[in-house]
Parts: structure tokens; sequence; C-alpha cells
């Protein structure tokens, strides 16, 4: 993404993905999607986030709200963050999911040539 250089980056943000959703199984708690939105904005700050999914009202509440902090400049740990780490901590604590893995080749193999 970085070589890409992108202008502006649209999230299509699906809290599915979020811990004990029906529909996503990935587990991703409040903490992982802030981080993720904030290793984005080392990308590009200009970000449009548009709420989409997430079938679990506590969780995409609380992500919702981690990712709101993020976009204010909140810094980390978040309040109400589930393990008081700061980015550095939340890197070396990362846990990879096998299925997201998977996904993320296929992606690279598909869109590689554009």
């Amino acid at each position: 993404m970085r070589s890409f250089n992108p202008e502006l980056i649209v999230i299509s943000a699906g809290f599915d993905a979020g811990r004990e959703d029906p529909l996503g199984g990935l587990d991703v708690t409040q903490d992982g999607c802030a981080y993720m939105l904030a290793k984005l904005q080392e990308i590009q700050s200009k970000l449009v986030l548009c709420l989409e999914g997430g079938y679990n009202l506590q969780s995409l509440s609380l992500s919702s709200e981690a990712c709101v902090r993020v976009l204010l400049g909140e810094n980390f740990p978040l309040e109400g963050s589930e393990r008081k780490l700061d980015l550095e901590g939340m890197k070396c604590t990362l846990v990879p999911n096998q299925i997201v893995l998977d996904l993320a080749k296929c992606a690279r193999e598909y869109f590689g040539p554009y």
C-alpha cells in the first residue's frame, strides 16, 4: 500500500469480523480494529469509514467507538481498551488468524497485477 501511495483510503468498515459476531468468526477485538485503522493512518491520513456490517451489537459498538477515538487522535491505549497497550505493545502481541492470512494471500494474487 505504501508503494501505491493512495490519495484517499475508503474503508468498508464491516465489523462482522468482530468478537463473537455470528457471521465473521474472526474474533477481532476493538483494540484490533483500532490498531488496523491507526496503521492505515500511517499510510494516508485522509480516510473515509463507511459502517456496513456487524451483527453483535456489543462488539459493533465497542469497535466503532474505538475507531472514532483513533480518528479523533486519541493516543493508545484508548479509553475503554481491553488490554491497555500502546501500538508497539499491540504489535508484539498480535496473533494471526489463518483464515485472514489465506484471504490476504488470495487477494494479493488476484489484485497483484493492478
